[in-house]
């Protein structure tokens, strides 16, 4: 027995002086399981706020009020119970928009460029007494975050901001960042609300903190790989990350999205680089070194070939890629030479364009004019004219495209049948055709429809006089037909279908001059109906 016990003994020594051997890390955080005297306004030990009104609650246990759960501390003496207050948060000693929050003087300053993992003990409370205007008693998840400075109360450089926490009981996190070129003195952790993600404007949370811990990994990793890839153009190269928690690409504006982990990219850089952070781990970088080469870029001397339809009636425009710089060839039938986008004035078979890129890389396009009866002409009929007459104008037929292969269809109040350009002088509506041979040989028809403005008198004189003798109707549409009566409804006069010449000397049926009266007529078309009606009064 004795021998064991100098055995024991020997075996505590050795462990005791072993002990004295393990490196001395330094600790950078002062009273991290949140040690003090419990209540209200009473920050933990080592831990300030400078506002009274905001202090977290200092507990060695909380039950809620209405399910009557019960918090202890997760590892520690006591845990710190922080509130955000949202807009609608309505007492008199709290304004609206509040959040909890602690700060201390860390016992070493984070050294500058430096990886380190905070730890923490987090959950959150949905049971929440709190008066408020929208959602009475209800808290909703808050974020962690852990800010760092160089002044009290500061919140210079943000180290953490998790997502919302939303476990009940207990959990362990543990959060990686890294400082840049500044070390830090003072270290703030608070709640914070997620407008995004939980709720869109500040509202009421409680987020529980125990056993703060912030251990240093060491120095803050630089590049861990270097690519070099070829730009192909916009849109067309995509570059992809490792796995990781969080991605951060730079510059932000040449890529599809900075904090995806795949990437497209929008337009040329010469070097690309993605800070990643692992989940395990501290950030590094990869980097991507673009190499813009004409030939990769457009591998083809033509880029596109680009087929147009020629019409007569249609505004073609001849659009070329985007680019810097253009030369179209050859310097006919554009409205410019030197622009993306000219319109063609005629017809021409081809062009080609030479386009000089963003990027100072030369390509061709070329644009094909094709000429084809059936595309000039896809009805075989064009109408070229329609237009609306005074009751004896005259007005001259001009072929928009060719030359007449045979007489003008049809052939009343024409000045010629068979000339180019004849004159009508139509004393009713008409719709004239011909038919036309273009410039390409194409053939076709041209229609010109005339209408005239329906004019009808309300009194004849017939006295031989030669003003107003009879009634004469302009402007009626082909096949109406027109009738007289008298007052006592009996017909007079009829004309089925009336001609435009048709002239009502006043005589009835029988040709027998009528007296002097007021009549009323009607006017009808088989396809159009009644078009008018009214009085005419006669007067000798």
């Amino acid at each position: 027995m004795k021998n064991n016990c100098k055995y024991r003994i020997c075996i505590l020594l050795l462990f005791a002086g072993w002990m004295t051997c393990l490196p001395s890390w330094p600790q950078y955080i002062q009273n991290g399981s949140l040690e003090g005297p419990p209540g209200d306004e009473f920050p933990p030990d080592l831990w300030f706020s400078d506002d009274s009104y905001s202090d977290p609650d200092l507990l060695g246990s909380y039950t809620t009020p209405t399910s009557y759960t019960t918090y202890f501390p997760a590892d520690g003496t006591n845990f710190a119970l922080f509130r955000a207050r949202g807009v609608n948060y309505a007492e008199s000693w709290h304004g609206p928009r509040q959040r909890e929050y602690l700060y201390q003087e860390l016992s070493i300053p984070l050294e500058k460029n430096t990886c380190f993992r905070i730890d923490a003990y987090l959950c959150t409370n949905p049971d929440y007494s709190v008066t408020d205007t929208e959602n009475p008693n209800v808290a909703f998840p808050l974020k962690f975050q852990v800010w760092a400075s160089n002044r009290r109360n500061g919140r210079d450089f943000l180290l953490v901001d998790s997502e919302p926490i939303r476990n009940t009981e207990w959990y362990d996190y543990s959060f990686y960042f890294s400082t840049q070129d500044t070390a830090y003195s003072y270290l703030l952790i608070e709640s914070q609300w997620d407008t995004i993600n939980v709720m869109p404007k500040p509202y009421c949370g409680m987020i529980l903190i125990d056993n703060l811990r912030l251990t240093r990994i060491g120095d803050a990793q630089g590049t861990h790989n270097e690519y070099t890839l070829y730009y192909h153009g916009n849109y067309r190269d995509t570059l992809v990350a490792p796995d990781a928690m969080a991605y951060q690409w730079f510059p932000a504006n040449v890529v599809s999205d900075p904090n995806n982990q795949s990437v497209v990219m929008q337009t040329y850089t010469e070097t690309i680089s993605v800070e990643i952070k692992p989940w395990d781990d501290c950030p590094y970088l990869d980097i991507y070194h673009v190499i813009l080469d004409c030939d990769t870029l457009f591998s083809q001397d033509t880029n596109r070939i680009v087929n147009h339809y020629y019409r007569y009636e249609e505004d073609i425009v001849l659009e070329a890629s985007e680019g810097i710089a253009y030369d179209w060839e050859p310097e006919v039938n554009l409205t410019a030479y030197d622009i993306r986008a000219p319109h063609l004035t005629a017809f021409h078979d081809h062009y080609s364009v030479a386009i000089t890129s963003e990027y100072n890389c030369f390509f061709h396009e070329y644009f094909n004019i094709i000429l084809h009866c059936d595309t000039l002409y896809p009805e075989k009929t064009i109408t070229v004219l329609d237009t609306l007459l005074a009751p004896g104008s005259s007005i001259q037929l001009i072929p928009r495209h060719g030359w007449p292969d045979d007489t003008w269809q049809p052939s009343r109040y024409l000045s010629c049948i068979d000339c180019e350009s004849p004159i009508s002088t139509p004393q009713s509506s008409v719709s004239y055709s011909v038919a036309l041979t273009d410039d390409y040989n194409c053939e076709h028809n041209e229609v010109f429809n005339i209408r005239i403005d329906l004019r009808i008198p309300n009194t004849i004189t017939p006295n031989s006089d030669g003003f107003n003798d009879c009634l004469m109707i302009y402007g009626l549409p082909e096949g109406s037909s027109l009738k007289v009566f008298d007052k006592q409804g009996v017909l007079v006069y009829s004309r089925d279908p009336y001609n435009p010449d048709d002239c009502w000397f006043g005589f009835d049926q029988q040709g027998q001059p009528l007296r002097a009266d007021t009549y009323w007529y009607a006017i009808d078309n088989p396809e159009l109906g009644t078009i008018s009606t009214g009085f005419i009064f006669l007067k000798r």
